[in-house]
């Protein structure tokens, strides 16, 4: 549980005392009206600070998709976000990698879904690994259910409601026996992870679903397809795909803030990917992708904010 928690501007202990007057009957609650972001911060023990990764970043795509798809009149820049993530994690005073949940939700109160006031909170909780915590690859299904379509509910944006779909999905996946699922769309091409976007190797090159097949446009995907891209000469492509590419893949994983990178061992308990263990190149952009989150690389300094 949090500590403290940021909210509409102060630091209180949590829950604080607004959550606690507001109760339980507000629209972001009942309806999941709401927006939120997944925002990780690393301690490195050597240079005894704990550096937030790619944060301007998360909170310019929250305050954008709160606009633009939720038509959210939102009170903060995400300068002020930013300031305000560091104040609390100072405040805190961790010393081990963390977790960060912005969110921007409908405060109004009563029955039905429109309304017009926004609050916004930031707690961060002590957090490691999200699937990864005894093994090091995963078992993973087609869920049967479908993301999705961005004329629906776009999945590009990280809205509360639309991850209802990633709860049935996902314990689809967990009653059947495996760790996780991939979507497809309704076109029946590969989509992404319960919460985390998927990238896959064949013959040498990093593949994903481009925006078109209703993902999230992840933070950590872009950073990955850069890194590939830039630091191990890899070619990168985005397209529509059918599930055959990820049955033929020689590498397969997901990726995001939360997940980091996670590698999928079998598909369906029917199909090993590769040889069924994680993939060279796997571990190479996994070697690249800690080494600049933990600070130790320093080619990408402009990604990662001190907090001390």
């Amino acid at each position: 549980m949090p500590r403290l928690e940021w909210h509409d501007g102060k630091i209180y202990k949590y829950p604080c005392p607004a959550d606690r007057k507001m109760g339980l009957f507000f629209k972001g609650f009942m309806y999941g009206i709401s927006i939120f972001e997944g925002i990780r911060a690393y301690w490195n023990p050597e240079l005894e600070n704990l550096f937030v990764f790619r944060i301007r970043d998360h909170f310019e795509r929250m305050i954008n998709n709160a606009i633009g798809i939720m038509k959210f009149d939102v009170p903060y820049t995400a300068d002020e976000l930013t300031e305000a993530t560091l104040k609390l994690l100072r405040r805190e005073k961790y010393r081990t990698n963390v977790y960060i949940r912005p969110l921007i939700f409908l405060n109004d109160m009563g029955v039905g879904v429109d309304g017009n006031s926004v609050s916004v909170i930031i707690v961060a909780v002590p957090f490691e690994k999200y699937n990864l915590k005894n093994k090091d690859s995963l078992s993973v299904c087609l869920t049967t259910w479908r993301r999705a379509d961005n004329s629906m509910l776009p999945p590009r944006g990280k809205i509360g409601g639309l991850y209802a779909q990633s709860h049935l999905a996902k314990k689809e996946a967990r009653l059947a026996g495996y760790d996780d699922a991939i979507f497809l769309n309704a076109n029946g091409t590969i989509s992404e992870g319960s919460a985390a976007n998927l990238m896959w190797v064949k013959n040498g090159k990093l593949y994903t679903p481009s925006t078109r097949s209703n993902i999230l446009e992840g933070i950590t995907r872009k950073t990955i397809f850069q890194l590939a891209t830039n630091e191990l000469g890899l070619e990168t492509l985005e397209g529509e795909w059918s599930s055959g590419w990820i049955y033929s893949a020689d590498e397969l994983f997901f990726c995001g803030t939360g997940a980091e990178i996670e590698p999928i061992s079998s598909i369906n308990k029917t199909h090993a990917v590769g040889n069924g263990s994680v993939g060279p190149i796997t571990l190479k952009i996994q070697k690249v992708y800690f080494d600049i989150v933990y600070g130790k690389d320093q080619s990408h300094v402009e990604w990662l904010t001190p907090v001390y």
